[in-house]
């Protein structure tokens, strides 16, 4: 008698349909309601000063993709594995444990510094042949030797890469410490030092400030450079330097 029943594993389902998706949910909801989340095939810059929170705000966007069964690649030119791993773990716990095991996150990290682009390429290419990457977060843009002279020629193969293997792709960059002598301490898109006659080849910029003034501990992320909403800035909260949500407020400036 033939058999009428089959057996479905969900987290197979469940990971094809997201997979299906042309946005990847952040997970925050102010920032999604905004962005629809981070677009297959686009490059999106997130900059920031030193110690604005760009690491912490790259573990809470992991934790929330994990959550998802997105598969994660983070590459961490600063710090080691074991190192970006108790990040993990001091801010989510028990949560991030769980929803580790259930899903495909992977850790790259410097063997040896500089780490150049074509090796970076390499190790992005082999791991997505063999897992299927939905997001790469690289944390961060100047650490990628030759950056200061080649950053037009870095930025044009990232953006294809993204393209190619039909992933979003996430950088963290460093901001230039104009903005800390500017009277209003709101960032702006010059301040990525790169940026002249390079913005064509980054779809979205996200920029972090903690120097508004604010009740309690909360950031600001601007969104200097989006085709939906430019122009918006999110309120976020903050504990000990790590995001614990963007839910506060979303407004123009």
């Amino acid at each position: 008698m033939e058999n009428m029943y089959r057996i479905i594993n969900m987290k197979q389902l469940v990971s094809k349909r997201l997979k299906n998706k042309n946005y990847l949910a952040s997970g925050f909801e102010q920032l999604d309601n905004v962005t629809k989340g981070f677009k297959r095939k686009e490059l999106t810059i997130i900059g920031g000063r030193p110690f604005t929170g760009k690491t912490s705000f790259g573990v809470s966007l992991c934790r929330n993709l994990i959550a998802q069964l997105f598969t994660v690649l983070y590459v961490s030119l600063e710090l080691s594995a074991d190192q970006l791993f108790e990040r993990f773990q001091m801010q989510h716990s028990q949560q991030f444990n769980e929803n580790i095991v259930k899903s495909n996150f992977f850790i790259c990290e410097t063997v040896q510094y500089p780490y150049d682009y074509s090796s970076l390429e390499l190790s992005v290419r082999k791991l997505h042949k063999e897992k299927s990457l939905d997001i790469v977060i690289l944390d961060y843009f100047q650490l990628i030797d030759n950056v200061q002279t080649e950053s037009s020629s870095i930025l044009l193969k990232l953006k294809n890469l993204a393209k190619e293997l039909n992933l979003a792709l996430v950088v963290f960059s460093q901001l230039s410490k104009i903005v800390e002598e500017r009277t209003t301490k709101i960032p702006l898109l010059d301040d990525l030092s790169y940026i002249n006659g390079n913005d064509g080849n980054i779809h979205n910029v996200f920029l972090i400030s903690r120097n508004r003034v604010h009740e309690g501990n909360k950031t600001d992320l601007f969104l200097v450079k989006h085709k939906d909403c430019r122009g918006k800035v999110i309120s976020y909260e903050t504990n000990n330097n790590f995001t614990i949500g963007l839910d506060v407020k979303a407004l123009n400036y």
